[in-house]
């Protein structure tokens, strides 16, 4: 339109970056699953469940985001841990630190390796366990249950 031709927002280094990280999901994960995944977006439509900051809602969103990302949900337990340190935020006047190096999840597999096209054995199962402080907040619960998830597609073991 008008003589201008469009320009990528980015470098031709970061296209090439981008592209490659694609094509490595691809291999990892196979094209049928990279074309047919749906975004999924903090709308009520994607996350129409009522949520008030309590494990159990948090066991639905779980559910959820598990179905998103296809993970079978019943051989991923989810778990929320108490945060040690919210008790001395509350309780001392001045508090050091932003909690930045703190994990909001954990991940554990108990040794197992998630095959995607046969999934788990019946005795074996992984854990997802949460912040009990990522309760106040859902979008940083999704984004952080998201993550510990792609642990169950993406095994440590993967090479990226």
């Amino acid at each position: 339109m008008l003589g201008f031709s469009p320009k990528l927002p980015i470098s031709d280094e970061d296209r090439q970056w981008v592209d490659d990280g694609f094509q490595r999901l691809e291999k990892l994960l196979g094209r049928r699953r990279l074309v047919e995944a749906k975004v999924a977006l903090p709308t009520a439509e994607d996350f129409p469940d009522p949520y008030d900051a309590t494990p159990a809602a948090a066991a639905i969103l779980f559910r959820r985001v598990c179905g998103y990302l296809k993970v079978d949900r019943s051989k991923v337990e989810l778990e929320v841990f108490p945060d040690e340190t919210e008790h001395l935020r509350e309780a001392l006047p001045y508090w050091r630190g932003d909690g930045a190096n703190r994990p909001a999840g954990l991940y554990v597999d108990h040794g197992t390796n998630y095959n995607r096209d046969e999934g788990l054995s019946e005795d074996e199962q992984m854990v997802v366990a949460i912040r009990s402080t990522q309760l106040k907040d859902p979008l940083s619960l999704v984004a952080t249950l998201a993550h510990e998830l792609g642990h169950v597609i993406l095994p440590w073991g993967t090479p990226t």
